[in-house]
């Protein structure tokens, strides 16, 4: 059996797992909701968030930044980042700041990426997912004293689904590359948000 790999974002795919359009689902998990009673799930790691800015942004250079420096950027965030924007907007609510008003929502790290490499916009992303740029130096994480989370990476399937030798294997895969990583799927070279896999 060929296995398929899709992308999308983590409740959409938990709910084709749940239909039976898709046999699993791994996802980066944005909100802390239940999941459905028809679906057995796992954490596989831990992804780190953090705020990114391109290397030719201002707050790129020198120190770390302040809250207030923060909360005058211009922001570019995912338009389903889930509690992680909520953490956010506390982060700022905490200093006594009104949260900024993000200019730009996207669903495309691609698009965000592309963005923050102009040097004017920052962001909160998986800190995994930009591997590549930020051991390039494209793009910087920034040292925000209390803009820094982690957000559980679950894998969700439906319990006859692991029956098919197909997802097994794919299962089993997937637990040698976290364990290769030692547990930090940021530290795993991922380019994509999510996946999901149909046999």
């Amino acid at each position: 059996e060929a296995v398929a790999g899709l992308e999308g974002h983590d409740r959409a795919l938990e709910r084709a797992v749940e239909r039976g359009e898709l046999d699993l689902a791994v996802f980066i998990q944005t909100v802390d909701d239940a999941f459905g009673p028809t679906l057995t799930h796992e954490t596989l790691a831990q992804h780190p968030y953090r705020v990114i800015a391109g290397r030719d942004h201002p707050l790129a250079r020198g120190a770390a930044p302040s809250t207030a420096q923060l909360a005058a950027a211009a922001w570019v965030m995912g338009a389903n980042a889930g509690d992680i924007e909520q953490a956010w907007r506390e982060a700022f609510a905490a200093a006594g700041l009104a949260p900024p008003q993000p200019e730009l929502r996207t669903t495309s790290v691609e698009f965000c990426r592309g963005v923050l490499q102009r040097g004017r916009h920052l962001s909160v992303l998986p800190t995994g997912l930009l591997a590549e740029d930020l051991a390039a130096g494209r793009l910087v994480a920034l040292r925000a004293s209390g803009f820094d989370w982690v957000r559980p990476v679950a894998l969700v399937y439906r319990a006859q689904s692991i029956q098919a030798p197909a997802v097994l294997a794919t299962v089993r895969a997937l637990h040698r590359v976290v364990e290769r990583a030692g547990g930090n799927a940021g530290a795993a070279r991922d380019d994509r948000p999510t996946a999901a896999a149909r046999s």
